[in-house]
């Protein structure tokens, strides 16, 4: 299990990715490094999107989900994935522009467009 904490992706050199290995709070996160920016998908479906917090500080990245109180839970006959808070830690290769985040909550997909400084 170890193993899956030591892969990296190119895209985020041969840093750490996340200093936390509770598998227990993680959503699957995709990257992808465009020519000028980065397109992150957060898999986090039956979430409030007013509950997310995105913060940025030169290459890091940190997504939070902070639920509710009042969060509604279903009566689920099965239950494989993450409901609650989370949150994820990236570094990255390039500085980010702080100003200039796009976002997007749909279908259960949190989609950030992430501008490079230049």
């Amino acid at each position: 299990m170890e193993e899956v904490f030591t892969q990296r992706h190119p895209a985020f050199s041969k840093r750490k990715i996340e200093e936390d290995h509770d598998i227990s709070n993680l959503v699957p996160v995709s990257i992808i490094k465009m020519e000028e920016a980065y397109e992150v998908m957060v898999f986090a479906p039956r979430r409030v999107k007013e509950n997310f917090s995105v913060n940025v500080s030169g290459e890091e990245l940190i997504i939070t989900y902070d639920p509710a109180e009042e969060a509604y839970w279903y009566d689920w006959d099965y239950w494989q994935s993450n409901h609650g808070g989370f949150e994820r830690t990236f570094l990255l290769d390039h500085p980010l522009d702080s100003d200039t985040i796009h976002s997007n909550y749909e279908g259960g997909m949190l989609r950030l467009v992430l501008s490079v400084l230049s």
